[in-house]
């Protein structure tokens, strides 16, 4: 059955929490992308991480003071709203909205280009390129799917997988850690491995920053949660906190793993926690870190899924901008509708913008051009978010405001 409207008091605390860590799908973090930062920090990479979580909580704080003011299905759209009214709005549901749209197709891009190189590392089985195209099918139908099953049953699967790949990498890092005492090293919180110096660290912090991209997924779904001023406030700090604790923790893990001497190597590796797993603790272990690398990157498709719909059905309903087709899609309080579209964008921007890339320049260089866009929407958006802060504040005046 297809409602027309968004359920209130349909989740709690505890499902809105873990949306934070999905989104940023902590496994696929840790395993693979977290290469970016250790290009440039080399064996400081934990050093990075400890500060891009200061940086990050420090945004999130922000971000959560505004929450126990505005709830909504807007999420940054509704806080900009409050305070600077629609027009000023405008710009900000269309970035988020823009980069969400393309984080969903860079995810489905992300696995399938990683998932043959995973399959063939572990398997030692090639895939022809050919069937990129059913795995990026396969992949956006996987997160329609699972969102449009409803926020309850759509959050509980990705709360549910946020803890299980937090828990198996944190349990296989201890284990490794504990049973080879040697490789521990404090000095790769320092400057010790950084042949670039403090210049290494700040651009390591830069991409690190983004490994958090998607934190403050729980934001549009105000309307639809328990207490949504104090659940939503919380979930986006203790969010924070916990990947902040669990990519610190996973950067020092796989530094000294991998070796602070031998970082160049781990930057220039696809899935470099795959090869380490592998490394300690045999093939079982690698095809494990496997599994759970595609299902973070899923469970990731499905928490932007939910969040792009919301937003945009809460952008149609506060429309500023011509009469025009835009209007007669977005208007709605369909959900379903509205994940629908974003799904059949995501689409699109593949064609249209990652084919040329990926076909003519190669993998990686698809994979550098989405980068710069993650990291550019990632500051953008929190800067201003944070400017507005003080102005949002002062509107709403410690009222609740619910568009």
């Amino acid at each position: 059955m297809m409602h027309s409207k968004l359920h209130s008091d349909a989740i709690g605390l505890r499902n809105a929490l873990l949306q934070g860590v999905a989104s940023a799908a902590p496994a696929g973090a840790a395993v693979a992308t977290l290469t970016g930062a250790a290009l440039f920090a080399l064996g400081a990479l934990p050093l990075t991480a400890l500060i891009a979580f200061f940086v990050v909580l420090l945004n999130g704080y922000i971000i959560s003071r505004i929450s126990l003011r505005v709830s909504g299905s807007g999420g940054y759209y509704d806080y900009v709203k409050a305070g600077h009214g629609p027009a000023a709005a405008l710009y900000t549901g269309y970035m988020y909205i823009f980069y969400q749209i393309m984080a969903i197709a860079f995810v489905a891009l992300s696995i399938a280009v990683f998932v043959p190189a995973a399959i063939s590392y572990v398997f030692n089985v090639n895939i022809s390129s050919i069937y990129m195209i059913p795995i990026l099918a396969v992949t956006l139908l996987y997160g329609f799917a699972v969102s449009v099953r409803g926020v309850k049953i759509s959050t509980s699967y990705t709360m549910i997988m946020a803890i299980i790949e937090i828990a198996v990498i944190v349990g296989m890092g201890l284990f490794i850690l504990i049973s080879h005492p040697q490789i521990n090293n404090a000095a790769v919180f320092t400057l010790k491995y950084s042949s670039n110096g403090i210049t290494g660290v700040a651009l390591g912090v830069l991409l690190m920053y983004t490994a958090f991209a998607g934190f403050g997924a729980s934001t549009p779904l105000g309307e639809e949660t328990k207490k949504p001023k104090e659940s939503i406030s919380k979930s986006v700090i203790y969010s924070v906190i916990i990947l902040g604790v669990f990519f610190v923790f996973s950067a020092y893990f796989f530094t000294v793993a991998f070796g602070p001497t031998n970082m160049a190597s781990y930057a220039g590796d696809l899935v470099p926690g795959i090869t380490i797993m592998g490394s300690y603790l045999g093939i079982g272990a690698a095809v494990v870190i496997t599994v759970l690398f595609i299902n973070s990157l899923l469970t990731g498709l499905v928490v932007l899924t939910n969040a792009t719909s919301r937003v945009l059905m809460a952008h149609g309903k506060g429309w500023s901008g011509p009469k025009d087709i835009l209007q007669d899609t977005f208007e709605t309080d369909d959900s379903l509708r509205c994940s629908r579209h974003s799904s059949s964008f995501s689409i699109s921007h593949i064609i249209n913008k990652c084919r040329d890339t990926w076909r003519v320049h190669g993998v990686h260089s698809g994979r550098d051009w989405c980068n710069p866009w993650n990291t550019i929407r990632s500051h953008s958006n929190q800067f201003s978010i944070s400017f507005n802060k003080q102005k949002i504040f002062r509107k709403v005046r410690g009222e609740e405001y619910r568009p």
